[in-house]
């Protein structure tokens, strides 16, 4: 019965997807980043600089902001006929969204099996509508396809698995975050061969493209008002906040250092807890957030790592259908859903509540820092709840102990 009704719950919102996806307020913007990777494959090809300017030849238009490494991938796309490029891009996008719900499923503990391909379908429609999963889909991103090599790379039971996690994070930097978290967690062979992977992907970029990757090391990587100022409004992360708050696109780095670093703590005590309980994509997802917050610049799409956070949340319940376990999830899932505001013009855009400008200061204060305020309450929810855990844990151990000193 419970597969009948995800699945039936799936087939409706994949059906509303495809009805809607084609009429999307900012339908201008589609693929728009996909056209970047494609510019950027056909700049290596032409031996021009990735880090020389605008991609659509604009001022103050997108730049390639990746490492140069993620600019080898999209050669191959530079090949593809224009035709029919967006609707590849958009077949790889939601084969990318099925690839992270079944591994996020299979490090839930689920048996690979012909019901698990179903509920990984279902699952994928529905959470097609979450602001950042819409969002990346509907703009081509990469985010979903890092997060594939991330989950893969914790799952896949082969010693080299790990290389994947370093893979993405050279080709986007902030998966990086996962490699110190494996070390944290104990599992320091993995960090090894992840942080090795990640240097071999950068050295194999340096020997291709020595120019690039010294102008990215030397200079690109230090400016990531490239990307946006720091105060803009879509900048989801810890550094946006700082910024909107001292009201300048250069806000003090110690504030944001003492911030950040104190949340990457605090992230990794929960992961070494939930890891010891064997909850691991719940550790994961929670890294994955965590990345997203500390990057000085995260846009919405950047926050797909809500996507196996809401499913390990959703276990959680699943297992103990009490209100502190369902409260959760139903409030993260509401924070990130795709909702139907108006923006810019009177017509409906799906866009979540991140988009929502009006209402006054205190309004737009918290739809512009929305995802940070939902990972501070992440972190002093699991905080409190991983330490209870534990105690109970050891409580029962103890109980046991006594139990059989008796007997």
């Amino acid at each position: 019965m419970g597969l009948f009704v995800l699945t039936a719950a799936g087939v409706a919102a994949a059906t509303l997807f495809a009805f809607l996806l084609p009429r999307y307020e900012l339908v201008r913007s589609f693929m728009i980043d996909a056209q970047c990777y494609r510019i950027s494959g056909r700049w290596i090809l032409n031996g021009h600089p990735l880090y020389s300017g605008s991609l659509f030849g604009l001022k103050n238009g997108l730049e390639f902001v990746y490492p140069p490494i993620a600019a080898i991938p999209m050669i191959p796309l530079a090949m593809v006929s224009a035709h029919r490029y967006d609707e590849l891009i958009l077949f790889a996008e939601l084969t990318a969204v099925f690839a992270a719900c079944w591994l996020s499923l299979r490090m839930l503990g689920y048996r690979a099996s012909k019901k698990l391909a179903v509920a990984a379908g279902a699952t994928t429609a529905l959470l097609l509508w979450i602001e950042p999963i819409w969002t990346s889909v509907h703009l081509g991103q990469i985010n979903i396809f890092l997060m594939v090599l991330v989950l893969a790379g914790f799952h896949l039971r082969n010693r080299f698995a790990p290389g994947l996690i370093g893979a993405a994070a050279a080709m986007k930097l902030t998966p990086g975050l996962f490699i110190a978290g494996l070390f944290g967690v104990g599992e320091r062979a993995k960090s090894y061969v992840a942080g090795a992977s990640f240097v071999g992907f950068t050295l194999v970029a340096a020997a291709a493209m020595p120019r690039n990757s010294f102008d990215f090391w030397t200079d690109a990587v230090f400016h990531a008002s490239r990307i946006a100022p720091a105060d803009n409004g879509a900048n989801f992360s810890i550094m946006g906040l700082i910024a909107r708050a001292f009201g300048t696109p250069t806000p003090p780095t110690i504030v944001w250092v003492a911030v950040a670093g104190t949340c990457a703590f605090a992230t990794f005590i929960i992961m070494r807890r939930l890891y010891a309980r064997g909850e691991v994509l719940l550790a994961v997802s929670l890294c994955g957030i965590a990345a997203c917050a500390i990057s000085p610049f995260s846009w919405g799409h950047h926050w797909v790592w809500f996507l196996p956070l809401i499913l390990g949340l959703a276990q959680r319940a699943w297992d103990d259908p009490r209100w502190p376990t369902i409260t959760p999830v139903a409030l993260v899932t509401a924070a990130v859903a795709c909702w139907p505001v108006r923006f810019p013009s009177d017509r409906p855009a799906f866009l979540g509540l991140t988009a929502v400008k009006g209402g006054g200061p205190a309004v737009h204060w918290l739809t512009n820092n929305l995802y940070v305020l939902v990972f501070f309450a992440l972190l002093a929810y699991l905080l409190v709840n991983t330490r209870e855990r534990a105690d109970e844990d050891l409580m029962a151990e103890l109980d046991d102990v006594e139990v059989g000193a008796r007997v």
